[in-house]
């Protein structure tokens, strides 16, 4: 079956007009563009990537050819249904390999990734497991004093597109990129307000965790799945060292993780901030890595 000529338009209109997909009710009309609603979805995904293209193609296909590339053996095939409804006939519903596919390579290629996350994240996709994980993150508080940009999703936004700015200074551009998007993941579960104070104890481990389960809904690759949640569960230790807290643990940091790629993660979640300054932040990278006893390891920001 192939897709109706106005389905590919109706997709790009979606994408130029930034509307959702439930607001395309009347084009044509309720009844066909129900019928269609997963074949516009598909297609919608392909116009988030290609956007800026001149013409979507027919035959929307969402896997991107990444297997090649280290960290990346994408073998679950879980399938996600938009409307939890048996897909058109003829039509394949979009898979875990293929979101996780297509988010790598935003997370990757782009300048501003979380375009492309945030604009996704208004789907219904991710209203399912694991991406309803990332979802509560939009109505998880933050304290004001710390995070004057808002909600938990507008750090994670603003941390994701400093990475990107930084990830080729990074050893393991795909496993640090998920890192920056997973990070606070577990600030959902343990954000509380404690004598007028909004806090969220313990939300780097429990986001370790998390991000293990996260991952392991999308791929088979145990060791990039490692490599992620140990820089998830490591991600608070600058803050932990340069203030001499007592929440961190410097020898299990040094043997579990990297110690460039914590640094690197560490000072883009400081700059995931409004009103945060560069150079200050630079050299508090920097104390934390002379606390650590760590020598030169070649990070120059």
């Amino acid at each position: 079956m192939q897709n109706p000529p106005w389905i590919n338009r109706i997709a790009f209109f979606i994408v130029q007009n930034k509307l959702d997909v439930s607001k395309a009710a009347n084009l044509p009309s309720v009844a066909i563009q129900k019928k269609f609603s997963n074949i516009i979805f598909l297609n919608l995904s392909a116009a988030l990537h290609y956007e800026n293209s001149t013409l979507i193609t027919e035959n929307t296909n969402l896997e991107v050819n990444r297997m090649n590339k280290p960290g990346f053996n994408a073998q679950k095939q879980k399938t996600y249904d938009i409307d939890q409804k048996d897909s058109v006939q003829g039509i394949a519903p979009t898979t875990s390999k293929q979101l996780f596919l297509e988010i790598n390579q935003h997370l990757c290629e782009d300048h501003q990734p979380s375009e492309y996350i945030t604009r996704l994240m208004t789907h219904n996709i991710f209203s399912l497991y694991p991406f309803s994980l990332l979802k509560k993150l939009v109505d998880t508080p933050q304290s004001p004093v710390h995070h004057p940009e808002g909600c938990v999703w507008n750090h994670v936004r603003l941390v994701v597109d400093q990475a990107a700015k930084v990830r080729h200074l990074s050893k393991n551009a795909p496993v640090f990129m998920w890192a920056a998007l997973l990070h606070d993941i577990g600030k959902a579960e343990t954000t509380r307000t404690r004598k007028g104070r909004i806090v969220s104890y313990d939300h780097d481990t429990v986001g370790g965790d998390l991000s293990v389960k996260f991952l392991s809904e999308l791929t088979d690759d145990n060791k990039f799945i490692q490599k992620v949640s140990m820089l998830v569960k490591y991600h608070m230790h600058p803050l932990y060292v340069n203030k001499d807290l007592p929440f961190g643990d410097v020898k299990k940091m040094l043997v579990e993780t990297d110690m460039h790629e914590i640094a690197l993660l560490g000072y883009c979640d400081r700059m995931g901030r409004l009103g945060s300054k560069s150079e200050e932040e630079k050299a508090n990278i920097k104390e934390f890595l002379r606390k650590c006893g760590v020598g030169d390891i070649g990070l120059s920001l």
